[in-house]
């Protein structure tokens, strides 16, 4: 804690709390949360079950909701 500069543990539940509240929203909008290394054009997915439960679901049955580490092209904008 003492790295972020977080003092208590109710400041760090607190900042635990938004993160995991912005990350089920994403979600929620069909978005994957990621790690991305831009030196390498890589990311890799970040799989919290409690997260990965209200993604939505695929349309299509033979496809994976999610795969815990991916390579892509990322695109620069």
């Amino acid at each position: 804690m003492k790295e972020l500069g977080i003092s208590t543990k109710k400041d760090l539940f607190n900042q635990a709390m938004t993160l995991l509240e912005w990350a089920v929203m994403e979600r929620k909008a069909g978005r994957i949360i990621a790690s991305i290394d831009e030196a390498h054009d890589q990311y890799k997915q970040v799989l919290l079950p409690a997260v990965e439960r209200v993604a939505p679901r695929s349309k299509n049955p033979g496809e994976l909701a999610a795969t815990p580490v991916r390579d892509s092209a990322l695109a620069k904008k």
